[in-house]
């Protein structure tokens, strides 16, 4: 009984869940515009650079902060392969 009323007192006095909003393709392209003018910095342009490859790629913050130089490959000009070593998502946790 005591253990009851101690989870139910947890419960009454819980904030309650805020739930952070998606990302939308007009936020992507205001931080674009921002990050990736013809004037910035090539830390701004990095900046924009990682944005965009985690919105269009899906990923985590953990799958694109373990991303090194060597996971990158430019496949003849139209396309880019990423392999991510372990992610969250994956079935057996091994990179694709």
């Amino acid at each position: 009984m005591v253990s009851n009323m101690l989870a139910s007192a947890k419960r009454s006095h819980a904030k309650p869940v805020s739930k952070k909003e998606p990302i939308t393709p007009e936020m992507m392209s205001l931080i674009c515009k921002l990050y990736a003018s013809p004037c910035a910095s090539p830390a701004t342009i990095r900046t924009a650079a990682v944005y965009v490859t985690a919105y269009a790629g899906f990923l985590w913050y953990s799958e694109l902060a373990g991303i090194h130089y060597c996971d990158i490959k430019l496949c003849k000009g139209c396309h880019v392969e990423i392999n991510i070593a372990m992610s969250k998502t994956g079935i057996y946790r091994f990179g694709s």
